[in-house]
């Protein structure tokens, strides 16, 4: 995985004596590309809300929906307005446009970690998709008791806030193209 591999060290942010540093590694091979992020946290903080990273997809109609790792589905056209938003507990997100035959499969393979996926219609009728990684599941912020509702109307605050403790974590997230036929995508194989 070294022929072509491309690296952004040094991504520092944070404040208030949070210091959240990040090394992101891109390994472009035959037929997908792994990206890498190694993130190391100075202190415990309690999170409202994290989303790294996030994809913004150029409208909310780019992809139909999405199907989820555990057998779930995101239609995408009942996100019909502005802010509206979805939050799944996933691993895999197989994107898919049957007009246009094209698919995207983003896994997340993050040891020791549980995974989430928040899928978000921006101010701009965007689609705004993105990965949180926490200790335990996240709790849904709403339905107190329950949190349980993973759809939202006009707010992107659908994950509960959570204890991030400090120290390192390694996340890949591999991309794979996939043809599509109607609702049925395969991964294309390597040229």
């Amino acid at each position: 995985m070294t022929d072509h591999t491309v690296s952004l060290n040094g991504i520092s942010y944070g404040g208030n004596g949070l210091i959240i540093n990040e090394d992101w590694k891109f390994f472009i091979l035959n037929d997908e590309i792994k990206f890498q992020i190694t993130r190391s946290v100075s202190k415990p903080a309690l999170v409202e809300e994290v989303f790294l990273p996030v994809f913004n997809f150029n409208h909310i109609n780019t992809w139909e929906g999405a199907y989820q790792s555990y057998g779930g589905l995101a239609w995408f056209y009942l996100f019909n307005e502005k802010l509206a938003t979805c939050g799944v507990h996933s691993n895999s997100s197989r994107f898919w446009n049957s007009k246009t035959g094209n698919g995207m499969n983003v896994s997340v393979d993050a040891p020791g970690k549980e995974e989430a996926m928040k899928y978000s219609r921006t101010d701009d009728d965007k689609l705004a998709y993105s990965v949180s990684l926490s200790e335990k599941e996240m709790l849904h912020r709403l339905d107190s008791g329950t949190n349980r509702r993973r759809f939202v109307p006009k707010r992107t605050d659908v994950w509960a806030a959570f204890n991030m403790p400090a120290g390192k974590t390694v996340q890949t997230l591999t991309l794979n193209i996939m043809e599509c036929v109607k609702h049925f995508c395969l991964t294309t194989p390597a040229r």
